[in-house]
């Protein structure tokens, strides 16, 4: 299937594809068959993934709006998509973001999946790089409105700040002694990990917990900042925190200035000697 211009349409109410249905009774897209002579991982991946939808009809398919089916498809689509180079990825990205664009009613349900599964925080599937191929598929559309192109564009620069491979925005903050001192003098030699949070976060105490007793390896360096505003309920904490950790007091609005987004509190950084991202708010049972 190249790209449905919808202009008729089918009152039919079952999908005529041919598919699978999984132990949770949700139909599943079969996954489109690659040359037997294509052997690399990589290039096999890249081959289903530009062609993972092409049996769906997102003009005159119910199931192009079903949100349990999309969901499900989608989980599977984004599987795949992690294994060819970022490239390819992208072209499979921008013929799905077209090709449900031709039912305003589809891409608006692929905009919410989207956001739900690579960008929400709580998505187990959460991948801030995917969701930049998304975020930039859209806006190379023409005709998307000047409301959603908006939401895309501040939804991508978001993304981009502090990204993997970037230099970290530096800021100043308060030592646990009183000194004050910045992101980037702080680092040292070694690796470290850095950890915005807030005293009264049960969440923060939870990653404090886990991280205090995870036995990092000895390369790796803490840095905790409170960004929560209020310095005295900082200096009153501060005795809670591993001995082990540099914690701070940040100065600057890192929050309301927008220096890092900040979804939800607790959110870690891990940073090499110079400064670079290496990763971004990765799950901390992942560490």
């Amino acid at each position: 299937m190249l790209f449905c211009g919808c202009s008729h349409t089918n009152t039919s109410t079952k999908s005529d594809l041919a598919s699978i249905i999984n132990s949770k009774g949700i139909t599943e897209l079969p996954l489109p068959s690659p040359p037997e002579s294509m052997s690399d991982p990589a290039e096999r991946a890249a081959f289903i993934a530009e062609r993972f939808w092409d049996s769906l009809d997102f003009c005159n398919d119910p199931l192009a709006l079903d949100t349990a089916f999309m969901e499900q498809n989608f989980a599977n689509f984004i599987s795949i998509l992690s294994i060819p180079p970022r490239e390819q990825a992208a072209i499979a990205v921008d013929k799905l973001v077209r090709t449900a664009r031709q039912s305003p009613q589809s891409a608006d349900l692929l905009d919410f999946i989207s956001g739900k599964y690579l960008d929400d925080p709580n998505s187990p599937m959460r991948d801030e790089e995917i969701y930049i191929l998304f975020l930039e598929a859209v806006l190379k559309l023409d005709d998307i409105s000047p409301e959603k192109e908006m939401r895309a564009r501040y939804r991508l620069n978001q993304a981009l700040k502090n990204r993997r491979g970037t230099k970290a925005a530096d800021f100043r903050f308060i030592t646990s002694d009183g000194k004050e001192t910045t992101l980037l003098k702080s680092l040292g030699d070694r690796l470290t990990m850095l950890m915005f949070y807030d005293p009264d976060c049960p969440q923060c105490s939870e990653a404090k917990e886990t991280l205090s007793t995870s036995k990092l390896p000895e390369n790796i360096k803490v840095i905790a900042v409170d960004i929560a505003g209020d310095r005295s309920r900082w200096e009153k904490t501060i005795s809670t925190m591993p001995s082990d950790w540099e914690t701070g007091f940040a100065i600057d609005p890192v929050e309301d200035e927008e220096i890092y987004v900040i979804p939800a509190l607790p959110v870690v950084y891990l940073l090499d000697a110079d400064g670079t991202v290496l990763l971004k708010d990765p799950p901390l049972s992942g560490l």
